[in-house]
C-alpha cells in the first residue's frame, strides 16, 4: 500500500470515529503502607485512566495522602485476609467501562500506554491477559529472561521472570475476583464464555527485589480460618496457597492432601474444584523436588479439567526439571494446543528446545577413592543437568570404579601424591564440556536445584559461580564455594590442601558471581568424623607450613581449624601472623578479611573486647563485609557498655552477606543479630524493643535458649506499673508475639482487676500454643469460680495434650476437690503432686479400696514412718500435711479435720483455705463443727469471728451470734 493510500485510510478512520467518546478506564488497587512505591505507579498511568480507585487496608504511613495528591478516590477497609474480597470492593467503587488492576509496586511502561488505550477503543477481547515482568537480581529461576533495556523503567534490573494473568477487562455486571489469595478474575469470564485475549503490554513488577516483607504474613489468619472451618476443603486450599507462597512446601502439601481427603469424604461444603486441589498438591511436590509425584498430581488435575492448559504446561515443567526434555516438549505442545496464545508456554517451548539442542554443555568432575557407599547418589543427583560425568579414581580398593562406569561416567586414574589440586586438574584434562562443575563423592545436588543448573549453563562463558555448600549432620554450617567455571586451559586448581581455582579466574578477569544453588555435603556425618577430618587436615597443613613458613593461605586454614575447635589463643596467633603481611591483603583480600573477622571473634572469646573492637572496626572498612563482622562488632559494643553503637551497627546488617568462603552457621548468625539487638535495647532501657528482638531470635532458631531466658527476665520486670501495662499491650498485639507475651500481659491485667481482658489474653495465648501450660492454668483459675465446669474441661483438654504434666494434674485435682467430685479425683494420673489429694478424696468420700497403697506411697515419699500413723492416727497425717505446699496441704487439712474435728491446726488450715477460695460458708461450717467438738477452746471462737466477718454476720456490739447449729462433718 502506498504512503498516500495509508494516509487516506487513517483519515477516513479518524472521520468515522470523530465525535465518538473514548471508553473510560478505572484503575483499581488495594494498598497498605506503600508510600515508597505508589507515586511511581500512579505517575505511570496518570495520562491513561479516567479514575483511580484505591482500597486502603490500614496504612500507617503517607500512602493515603500520596494517593489523594494524584486525585485518587480512597476507601478504607480493615484487612480481612481476603484479597478477592478487597479487589471486589474496589470494583464496586469503579465507574469506568473498563478496569485496569495494578499493585502499588508495579508500573506500565510509558512507551506502551497507547496500546492499552487502543485495546479498549477497538477491543479484540472482553478481558486481556498481560505478562508481568517480575524482576530478579539473579538468573536462577526457570524461565528467567535477561532485561535488555527495552523499557527505561527496567534499566536497573538485570533479569525478570514472566507470569501472566488478566489485568484489563470490561466492567460488566457482577464481574468479580475469586480466591482469598492469588486472586483471579479469569474464572468469572470463563464461566460466561467471554473472550480472553493476550495484550502485548507488560506490567513491570519491582516489589520482589525492592520490598522486605515476611512471606508468612497472612499465615496465622489462614490457620485460624481452618480451625473455624475444620471440614471445609476450601479453607485448607487457601491455607495451602499461602503456605506455598511462604515457602512452607511440606505444610502446603499437607493442606492440599487434607482438602482432597475432605472432598473424597463428601465434605465439600460448596467446594467442587478438586482439579485445583490436585494442582496445589502438584505445585507443592514440584517445589519439594518430587517431580514424578508432582506429575501424577497434575495428570489428575487434567483428567478432571482437560481444557486447562496450565495443567498440561506444569506437566511439561515436571519432566523438564528432571531432565526429560523430549517428554517436556510434548506436554508444552499439548498446552499450546489448548491455549494457542499462551505466552508463557511459548517461552517454555523455546527454552526446552535449546536444551534438546545442547547449545552449551556441562561436565561434572569428581576425584574419588573407596567411595562405593556414596558415589551412586552423587552421580545420580547430577544426571538431569550434566552432559558428561568425569570420575578420576586415586586408588580405590572397593567397587567405586565399577559403580561409576555402570552409571555412565567417564573414568580415569591418578596416582595419589598428597596433592588435591593435582588430582582435580587431572579430572579437568578429561572434561570436554563448555562448563566445569566439580563435586565430591560425598556431595549431592538436591532435585530442587536441577532446573537452576539446567538454566545457568546457557549463560556467557566469562564468569565463575559460587554455590552454597550445606553441611549435613551435626554441623549446620554453610559456605560459599566456587563450584562452576568455564572449561578454559588457563583455569587450574592451586594449593595441595583446600585447593582453589579462584586465583586463576581472577587473573583472567572473570568475575565470581553468587547464585542461588545449593549442594549438600554428607561427609560430616558425626562429631567424631568432623574431629577426625579436622585433625587430618591440620596435620597436612602444619606439615605444609613447616616446609613453607610463608604459605599464609595454609596458615589461615590452620587458624580456622583452631578457631572452630575452641583453641582461640592458638587461632589468634595464626591470624596475627597473617595480618602483619600487607601484601597478602592485596593479593588475597577475601582471606585477609576472614582473618581479620575471626581474629576479632577469637579476642571476644578470650574476653578481650577492646582488642576485638579495634580489629573488627578495621574489617568493617573492607569492601563486601560479611554479616559476621557486624554481629561481632555489636557484641564488642555491648560488652563495652556502648549499646547505642551496637543498635546502629546491627541496623546495617540487612545489606550484608550472611555467607563467606568459610563455613558459617547461618541460623546461628541470624539468631545472634537479634539476640545482640535485644541485649543492646535492654541496656538502653527500651524493654519493648528488647522483647521484640528476643521473639525474632526465637523464631529464627529453637536450638539456642539465650533469647528465651532474656525475654523471661524482661517480662517478669514488667506489669507492675500502668506504663508497663501499655508496653505489654503493644507487645501482645505484635504479629511476632508468642504465648509467653500474652501470658504476662494477662497476668498484668489480673493485677489491675481487668479479668475479662485477662481471660481474652490467655485464650489468645492458647490459640497460638495449645500446650502453653501457664496460660491454661491461669485461664482455668479465672473460670474456676464462675464456671467450674468450663475450667474443668480446659484442664482436662490440657492433660489430653500432655498426660503427665504435674501442674495440670494438680490444678485439676484442686478443682475437683472444690467441686467435691471425689471419684473423679481417683481417675487422674497418679503422680507426686496428686497423691495427697487422692488420699484426701478417699478419706472424705469413704472410698477405702486402694487407700493403703496411697498411704504407703505418700508417707514413703515424704520420709514419714507408718509406725507414726499407727501410733498417732490423723495427727500423724496432719504433721505430714504441714510440710506440704497448697493446695495439697489444704486438701489433707480438710480430710484430717473430717476424720478428727478436734485437730486444731487442721481446723485452722481448713478455714483459711476455704476463705482464700471465697467459700466462707464452708469455712463457717468447719468453725461451727470445731466449737461443737471443743466448746471451751477459744480457737473456735476466733475462727468463727473470722468467718462471720467475711459473710457480714458480726453484730454492731461485736458479739458473735449465739445458738449456731452443730455442723455435720462435711468438706
Amino acid at each position: 500500500m502506498s504512503r498516500r493510500r495509508k494516509r487516506t485510510v487513517k483519515k477516513k478512520a479518524k472521520q468515522k470515529h470523530a465525535g465518538k467518546r473514548s471508553p473510560s478506564i478505572s484503575v483499581c488497587m488495594i494498598v497498605k503502607n506503600e508510600e515508597k512505591f505508589l507515586p511511581r505507579c500512579l505517575e505511570s498511568i496518570r495520562n491513561l485512566v479516567d479514575e483511580i480507585i484505591i482500597v486502603d487496608t490500614g496504612s500507617t504511613d503517607n500512602t493515603i495522602q500520596i494517593a489523594q495528591s494524584f486525585g485518587a478516590k480512597v476507601y478504607q477497609h480493615p484487612w480481612e485476609n481476603d484479597f478477592a474480597k478487597h479487589r471486589n470492593q474496589s470494583l464496586n467503587y469503579a465507574t469506568g467501562e473498563w478496569v485496569l488492576v495494578l499493585d502499588a509496586d508495579e508500573v506500565i511502561p510509558k512507551k506502551e500506554i497507547h496500546k492499552l488505550r487502543q485495546a479498549v477503543e477497538i477491543p479484540f477481547g472482553d478481558a486481556y491477559r498481560m505478562t508481568t515482568r517480575n524482576y530478579r537480581w539473579e538468573p536462577t529461576e526457570v524461565g528467567t529472561q535477561k532485561a535488555k533495556g527495552e523499557y527505561e523503567e527496567e534499566k536497573d534490573y538485570p533479569y525478570w521472570v514472566p507470569s501472566t494473568k488478566v489485568r484489563l477487562f470490561r466492567k460488566l455486571p457482577g464481574v468479580a475476583f475469586r480466591g482469598e489469595v492469588h486472586e483471579l478474575v479469569e474464572p468469572w469470564f470463563h464461566s460466561r464464555d467471554l473472550k480472553i485475549a493476550d495484550l502485548d503490554v507488560p506490567v513491570l513488577h519491582f516489589g520482589d527485589v525492592s520490598k522486605s516483607r515476611p512471606r508468612d504474613r497472612y499465615l496465622h489468619a489462614a490457620l485460624q480460618k481452618t480451625r473455624g472451618l475444620s471440614k471445609n476443603p476450601k479453607a485448607f486450599y487457601e491455607l495451602g496457597v499461602i503456605q506455598l507462597k511462604a515457602e512452607k512446601y511440606r505444610e502446603a502439601l499437607e493442606s492440599a492432601e487434607l482438602a482432597l481427603d475432605l472432598c473424597q469424604m463428601g465434605k465439600n461444603e460448596g467446594y467442587e474444584e478438586a482439579s485445583q486441589l490436585y494442582a496445589l498438591k502438584g505445585s507443592a511436590l514440584l517445589k519439594l523436588g518430587r517431580y514424578d509425584e508432582a506429575a501424577e498430581a497434575y495428570k489428575k488435575s487434567l483428567e478432571i479439567n482437560p481444557h486447562q492448559h496450565e495443567f498440561a504446561n506444569n506437566l511439561g515443567v515436571c519432566h523438564e526439571y528432571k531432565g526429560d526434555f523430549v517428554t517436556a516438549l510434548s506436554w508444552y505442545n499439548k498446552a499450546l494446543d489448548l491455549q494457542p496464545d499462551a505466552t508463557l508456554t511459548r517461552e517454555n517451548i523455546r527454552r526446552v528446545k535449546k536444551k534438546i539442542r545442547r547449545e552449551k554443555t556441562l561436565s561434572v568432575c569428581m576425584i574419588v577413592r573407596d567411595e562405593e557407599k556414596n558415589i551412586r547418589m552423587a552421580i545420580e543427583s547430577v544426571k538431569p543437568f550434566a552432559d558428561e560425568i568425569v570420575v578420576v579414581d586415586t586408588g580405590s580398593m572397593d567397587q567405586t570404579v565399577e559403580i561409576a562406569r555402570s552409571l555412565g561416567a567417564k573414568v580415569g586414574h591418578f596416582q595419589w601424591c598428597d596433592d588435591f589440586s593435582a588430582a582435580r586438574n587431572a579430572s579437568l584434562d578429561m572434561a570436554t564440556g563448555d562448563w566445569i562443575m566439580w563435586l565430591d563423592a560425598d556431595d549431592y545436588v538436591p532435585p530442587t536445584e536441577w532446573p537452576k543448573l539446567q538454566e545457568i549453563k546457557f549463560l556467557p562463558l566469562d564468569q565463575g559461580f559460587m554455590f552454597r555448600l550445606q553441611n549435613q549432620g551435626p554441623s549446620k554450617e554453610v559456605l560459599l564455594q566456587l563450584r562452576m567455571f568455564p572449561n578454559h586451559p588457563k583455569i587450574r586448581f592451586r594449593y595441595p590442601v583446600h585447593e582453589q581455582v579462584a586465583p586463576a579466574l581472577r587473573e583472567l578477569g572473570f568475575p565470581l558471581r553468587k547464585v542461588d544453588i545449593n549442594i549438600v555435603h554428607t561427609g560430616y556425618s558425626s562429631r567424631k568424623v568432623i574431629q577426625e577430618k579436622k585433625e587430618k587436615y591440620l596435620n597436612l597443613l602444619q606439615q605444609r607450613i613447616k616446609e613453607n613458613p610463608k604459605d599464609l593461605m595454609s596458615r589461615f586454614h590452620v587458624g580456622f581449624i583452631f578457631h572452630s575447635t575452641g583453641r582461640f589463643r592458638e587461632a589468634a596467633e595464626q591470624f596475627e601472623m597473617i595480618l602483619r603481611n600487607e601484601s597478602f591483603a592485596r593479593t588475597h583480600s577475601a582471606t585477609y578479611l576472614n582473618a581479620l573477622t575471626h581474629l576479632g571473634r577469637a579476642y571476644l572469646q578470650l574476653d578481650r573486647p577492646e582488642d576485638a573492637l579495634q580489629v573488627l572496626e578495621k574489617a568493617r572498612g573492607w569492601p563486601q563485609v560479611p554479616g559476621l563482622v557486624l554481629v561481632s562488632l555489636a557484641e564488642a559494643y555491648n560488652k563495652l557498655g556502648m549499646p547505642e553503637k551496637a543498635v546502629k551497627v546491627l541496623g546495617e546488617f540487612g545489606g550484608h552477606s550472611l555467607l563467606s568462603n568459610v563455613p558459617t552457621n547461618v541460623e546461628a548468625l541470624r539468631y545472634a543479630v537479634e539476640y545482640q539487638r535485644a541485649l543492646a535495647f535492654k541496656q538502653l532501657g527500651d524493654l519493648e524493643n528488647a522483647i521484640y528482638a528476643c521473639r525474632k531470635a526465637q523464631r529464627i532458631s529453637e536450638m539456642f535458649r539465650e533469647a528465651e531466658v532474656l525475654a523471661r527476665d524482661i517480662l517478669t520486670r514488667l506489669g507492675r506499673k500502668p506504663v508497663d501495662l501499655q508496653i505489654l499491650s503493644r507487645i501482645a498485639r505484635s504479629p511476632i508475639a508468642n504465648a509467653d507475651d500474652l501470658y504476662e500481659y494477662g497476668n498484668a491485667l489480673v493485677r489491675c482487676g481487668r479479668l475479662k481482658e485477662a481471660k481474652e489474653a490467655y485464650q489468645k495465648a492458647l490459640s497460638i500454643e495449645q500446650r502453653h501450660v501457664k496460660s491454661r492454668r491461669a485461664l482455668a483459675l479465672i473460670l474456676k469460680r464462675g464456671n467450674p465446669q468450663k475450667a474443668r474441661t480446659l484442664l482436662e483438654q490440657g492433660l489430653s495434650l500432655d498426660p503427665y504434666n504435674p501442674d495440670l494434674a494438680s490444678d485439676l485435682a484442686d478443682l475437683l476437690f472444690d467441686m467435691e467430685q471425689w471419684p473423679s479425683i481417683l481417675d487422674l494420673p497418679t503422680c507426686n503432686e496428686t497423691l495427697p489429694t487422692r488420699l484426701a478424696a478417699r478419706l472424705i468420700g469413704d472410698m477405702h479400696d486402694g487407700m493403703e497403697h496411697d498411704i504407703v506411697a505418700l508417707f514413703g515419699l515424704h520420709g514419714h514412718s507408718l509406725e507414726e500413723l499407727d501410733r498417732d492416727g490423723p495427727a500423724a497425717l496432719w504433721r505430714l500435711a504441714e510440710g506440704l505446699e497448697d493446695p495439697a496441704r489444704f486438701h489433707l487439712a480438710v480430710a484430717c479435720f473430717w476424720i478428727q474435728p478436734s485437730l486444731k491446726q487442721a481446723a485452722k488450715a481448713a478455714v483459711q483455705g476455704f476463705l482464700a477460695r471465697g467459700r466462707a460458708e464452708k469455712a463457717l461450717r468447719v468453725a461451727e463443727q470445731y466449737i461443737s467438738t471443743l466448746p471451751g477452746d477459744g480457737t473456735g471462737l476466733e475462727l468463727l469471728a473470722r468467718c462471720c466477718e467475711k459473710i457480714e454476720r458480726v453484730e454492731p456490739g461485736g458479739n458473735i451470734i449465739k445458738g449456731l447449729a452443730p455442723m455435720k462433718p462435711s468438706a
